[in-house]
């Protein structure tokens, strides 16, 4: 996972930081897109529907190979 500061750094309304690492602990079983939109929405929820900084994230997963 890649992200930009405008994810690590949104605030509540009370000032705190976005809890990224202990939603991905809960979330650790998502699929990349679906994972992006739950992160992406928990964020404006986070931060009251408004983000004062642009954002970007990337979600990659390696998949296994079979022979």
């Amino acid at each position: 996972m890649l992200y930009t500061d405008g994810v690590s750094e949104a605030r509540d309304e009370r000032g705190v930081f976005y809890p990224l690492r202990a939603r991905l602990a809960a979330w650790v079983d998502e699929a990349p897109v679906p994972l992006v939109r739950r992160i992406t929405a928990d964020l404006r929820e986070h931060a009251g529907g408004r983000l004062d900084d642009g954002m970007a994230l990337i979600v990659a997963r390696r998949d296994t190979i079979r022979s």
